[in-house]
């Protein structure tokens, strides 16, 4: 179970921001709970109704923080906490999501947590999380036009078009067809035509050839928004303008946009297929689902995905509980290291670029 919090806005449309979907992932989680503390100071309404979620799978969370203070806190990332470990399996929470263009209760009710998502190597697939089902609850319930996902990401030896880095991307608004749909190219053995769904939905959702972040063909012009209609366009220039915001504070947080080395990158390239079948959020989300009458009937969301540069938070705040202020300014005592006397660390640098992300989803994705 996940706490969720609720805070006013100027129009009565609703912005969602979530993070944690990988608990390992505790630098987009600080990112989220310093979007959560400047709203409650801020004198100003975002522009939407905004609902905040900074641990999706809170107990993945805290094993990442237990991995971090057993291993003297360390900076490198790794995947403790990454997965949810299902007896000897291990489930990969950001591909647990319906297939575009349908309800969440093709997963069955939040009573009812029969509904399996595939995987490549596990026959039959594994359960739905409840915090999956109760994220597609308050998606659904709460209609957000828009939704912010922060997660993290290490920067590769070498930053290229082609090949995915640390920025903000966005899954624009498409419609799902499956003549669109197509297999990700799997090892050899690991998938079986017939057996299970088309997921690879990139040329769904914009047009491959123009995109920068895939390779060039000849001929043919690339372009930034690269999105295939005009609304997955506006979707495009949202996320450029968000990785803009945060490169004018500090330009290395954002490689994997190209901001220097235009047309710039807003999409992800698939570089590396995922190891788990299944949609993703940036599947389902975009998508409109058309089903008047029922609780799910919504309309498509841009999902912007922010990419922070590497896991490791600056320790201001532990399981979402805030220890030092904007500043750096000890506010309570935080948690002692295991087995010593010292007070838990904290990184007062890298507590200042996390907020440049905070401050610039402010600004550009619950202001404008």
């Amino acid at each position: 179970m996940f706490t969720s919090y609720l805070f006013n806005g100027v129009t009565p449309e609703v912005a969602l921001v979530i993070a944690g979907i990988h608990g390992s992932e505790l630098s987009g989680i600080e990112v989220a709970n310093w979007i959560r503390i400047k709203l409650l100071k801020s004198k100003t309404l975002p522009r939407f109704i905004t609902i905040i979620v900074p641990e999706i799978y809170p107990d993945q969370a805290r094993i990442a923080r237990m991995y971090r203070s057993k291993n003297k806190f360390t900076k490198e990332d790794n995947i403790a906490g990454r997965y949810v470990q299902l007896g000897k399996d291990q489930i990969e929470p950001s591909r647990q999501f319906p297939k575009p263009g349908t309800p969440a209760n093709s997963y069955g009710n939040k009573t009812d947590y029969h509904g399996t998502v595939p995987n490549i190597l596990t026959p039959g697939g594994f359960p739905v999380l409840p915090e999956t089902l109760d994220l597609l609850w308050l998606i659904e319930t709460w209609k957000p036009v828009r939704i912010a996902s922060i997660h993290a990401l290490r920067k590769p030896s070498t930053v290229k078009k082609t090949k995915d880095a640390p920025g903000v991307f966005v899954d624009p608004r498409y419609e799902y067809d499956v003549a669109c749909a197509k297999y990700f190219p799997y090892p050899a053995g690991k998938i079986l035509k017939g057996k299970i769904d088309k997921y690879n939905l990139n040329d769904c959702k914009f047009i491959i050839d123009k995109d920068p972040a895939f390779p060039i063909k000849q001929g043919v012009i690339k372009v930034m928004n690269s999105a295939r209609n005009q609304d997955g366009q506006k979707d495009d220039l949202l996320a450029f303008n968000i990785a803009k915001a945060i490169a004018s504070k500090k330009k290395e947080l954002v490689p994997g946009n190209h901001l220097q080395d235009p047309p710039e990158v807003v999409h992800y390239s698939a570089s590396t297929p995922p190891t788990f079948a299944g949609y993703s959020l940036g599947d389902w989300g975009p998508v409109k689902v058309d089903k008047k009458g029922d609780s799910g009937d919504r309309a498509g969301c841009p999902i912007i995905t922010v990419e922070v540069y590497q896991q490791y938070e600056s320790w201001a705040f532990v399981n979402s509980e805030q220890f030092y202020d904007e500043d750096g300014n000890l506010l309570k005592n935080p948690p002692l290291k295991p087995g010593t006397s010292e007070r838990w660390p904290f990184d007062k640098p890298r507590c200042k670029d996390l907020q440049i992300y905070a401050d610039a989803l402010l600004a550009q994705f619950l202001m404008q």
